[in-house]
């Protein structure tokens, strides 16, 4: 067993941040390059407390939900990033969502974005 001695402070866990997204007008491989190209080199390089972000793209087929029967709340994601955040994860949403200098996409449907924020 590990002690932390009064003087270093406690690691924090880290969080996870999953951000669920829809591509408008069925523009999926516009909103894919723009949010591997752009958004996760420039939240990466503004936001040190990001560790690691990892976007998969979901497959239409699948309903992607919390569980079975219970229905999906809003259009079907299309697209779900995982950041790995050192601290709050909902601090960094907040961040996220107030950046005015951040880049926008024409082709994400901003409207269909749903965070989830979980511990490690």
């Amino acid at each position: 067993m590990s002690a932390t001695s009064p003087s270093e402070p406690a690691e924090q866990p880290a969080e996870l941040m999953l951000v669920f997204a829809r591509a408008r007008h069925e523009r999926r491989r516009e909103l894919s390059t723009w949010y591997d190209e752009n958004h996760i080199p420039e939240v990466l390089e503004r936001f040190p407390q990001i560790e690691s972000v990892r976007r998969y793209d979901l497959d239409s087929t699948v309903a992607h939900g919390p569980a079975e029967g219970v229905p999906l709340i809003g259009p079907q994601a299309h697209s779900l990033a995982v950041y790995r955040v050192r601290g709050s994860a909902r601090d960094l949403w907040a961040s996220i969502t107030n950046c005015a200098e951040l880049g926008t996409s024409p082709d994400f449907d901003y409207r269909s974005v749903f965070p989830v924020f979980t511990t490690v």
